[in-house]
Formats: structure tokens, sequence, C-alpha cells
């Protein structure tokens, strides 16, 4: 396919906890083309948020390859990923002096959970429970049910 802005093949992603693992995405293959549009619309729990999590970064592929505008996103670091999901200026254009400022989220909590990190300001001056209630109420079908089957829910 001409012009492939999304390149996956044999995507992997599996959840890891001391006594169990969940797999995810298992052997996921897509392609989508530059200015194509599709929509993900499988069942809760099959891995739609997941596969989002990956291409966007977040999490990294436990197997396969995930290519995203040419970033392979199987092959990156962590720091390398914290740096592709930074905001970019688009072409031709400059950031703004609080731009920097206003995308680092190095002061953000970060919730260590199999779902991935989930970020409320501790300024916002909620308690962690409060956080950890809210970080749930954003928390996609997929992952909910994905907590249960760990054992992971409240």
């Amino acid at each position: 396919m001409e012009g492939v802005l999304v390149d996956v093949e044999g995507l992997v992603h599996i959840y890891r906890t001391d006594e169990l693992e969940v797999v995810a995405l298992q052997g996921l293959d897509l392609q989508v083309a530059e200015q194509q549009m599709i929509a993900i619309v499988p069942r809760s729990g099959s891995g739609k948020t997941t596969l989002m999590n990956v291409l966007a970064g977040v999490e990294a592929p436990s197997a396969g390859r995930a290519q995203v505008a040419g970033y392979d996103l199987a092959r990156m670091t962590g720091a390398e990923r914290a740096s592709y999901r930074r905001p970019r200026p688009p072409a031709g254009t400059t950031a703004s002096p609080g731009t920097a400022a206003a995308t680092d989220s190095s002061s953000s909590t970060r919730c260590r959970h199999p779902s991935g990190p989930a970020r409320v300001p501790p300024a916002s001056g909620l308690s962690e429970a409060d956080r950890h209630l809210m970080r749930r109420a954003r928390a996609s079908g997929g992952t909910l049910s994905r907590e249960r089957r760990c054992g992971l829910e409240d």
C-alpha cells in the first residue's frame, strides 16, 4: 500500500502480573493509508484501547511490528516513546515559548498499572483515592474487563 501511515504486522501485547498473563492483542495485522479513515468497533475487551495505546507510544508491543509515520514503535526505548508522544508543531511552524512547559507531564502522578499510565495532576487538590476514582471513571470497558480478569479491580 502506497503512502502507509500505520503498518502493524503480527502485533502482540500481553499484560503481566506476578501470577497471570492476559493477552490483549494476538497477531494483529493492520494497514492504514495516509488520509484514510477507519473505524475500529469490535466487542468490549477485544483490545481496541490497547491497540491505541501501542500506536500512541504509551505502551510497548510485546511482539510483532508496529510502525506509525515511519517510527518503529517496537524498537523504541521508553525515552524514545516519551519523545514520540510529545506534541509537535505543524510542519512549517515553530512552537511557542510556553508549549514545552504546557506539554511537560513530568510533574504528573503516574499510576503503575498494567493498563498503562493514567495521569491526574497532583495540583488538582484531589486525594489519592479521588484521583484513583477519576482514573477508573475514564477507563475503557476493555481495561475494566482486563482488571477483573487479572484480579486488579477494587
